[in-house]
């Protein structure tokens, strides 16, 4: 199992882990275009709660991809 440590480049934002990822993609969507302000936007999995998340600072936004498939993005929470 690999240790992930991580966050945003603000720091504001921070995340761990003891898991190794389930799924890493790249996506190339109108949609993961939108929100990255590029072509593509990077992808990784985690089994649901062995990611520790800051939340205390985030919005989390849900919505399905162009393929139907649900997607969840974390944002920095408006202050």
């Amino acid at each position: 199992m690999a240790k992930i440590v991580g966050g945003c480049l603000c720091g504001s934002v921070r995340y761990s882990g003891d898991v190794d990822p389930v799924m890493t993609a790249v996506c190339h969507c109108k949609h993961c275009q939108r929100q990255s302000g590029s072509a593509s936007s990077p992808i990784i999995a985690f089994p649901k709660g062995t990611l520790q998340i800051d939340k205390t600072h985030l919005n989390i936004y849900e919505d399905v991809g162009e393929i139907g498939v649900l997607q969840m993005e974390w944002r920095l929470a408006s202050k």
